[in-house]
C-alpha cells in the first residue's frame, strides 16, 4: 500500500487547503485506490491559515473588536469594530489570544 503525505496550502479566494488536500487525495485514489493519504493542510500565515490551525481540532470563535490592524496606528485604532475570527482548542488558547490582542493594540496605540 502507498503512504501518501499531502500538505497544500490554500489556493487564495478560490479553495481552503484541506479542500485542495481532500481534491489531491481524490484524484490519487483514482489512480491507486487503496492508497493511504494523509491530509494536512498547511498555510504561511496569510488567508487560510486558521482554517488550516483548525483543520486538526479546535473551534472557530467570534469577537468583536477594535483596533487590532496590523501597524496599528492611533488613527487605525480608532476604527468602527468588526467581527474577528480566532481558533481555541479550550479556554487557555482563548486566554492567550485575547492577550496577545491587546498586547499588540497597547503598543500600536503607544507608539
Amino acid at each position: 500500500m502507498k503512504k501518501i503525505v499531502i500538505a497544500p496550502d490554500s489556493f487564495k479566494g478560490a479553495l481552503p487547503a484541506l479542500d485542495v488536500a481532500n481534491a489531491i487525495a481524490a484524484g490519487i485514489h483514482r489512480v491507486w485506490p487503496g492508497a493511504d493519504c494523509a491530509l494536512l493542510p498547511m498555510a504561511d500565515g496569510g488567508e487560510g491559515t486558521l482554517d488550516a490551525v483548525l483543520s486538526v481540532g479546535g473551534v472557530r470563535q467570534l469577537k468583536r473588536v477594535s483596533g487590532a490592524a496590523a501597524g496599528a496606528t492611533r488613527q487605525t485604532v480608532r476604527r468602527p469594530a468588526r467581527e474577528a475570527a480566532y481558533g481555541a482548542a479550550g479556554e487557555a488558547a482563548s486566554e492567550a489570544v485575547s492577550e496577545a490582542v491587546s498586547e499588540a493594540v497597547s503598543e500600536a496605540v503607544s507608539e
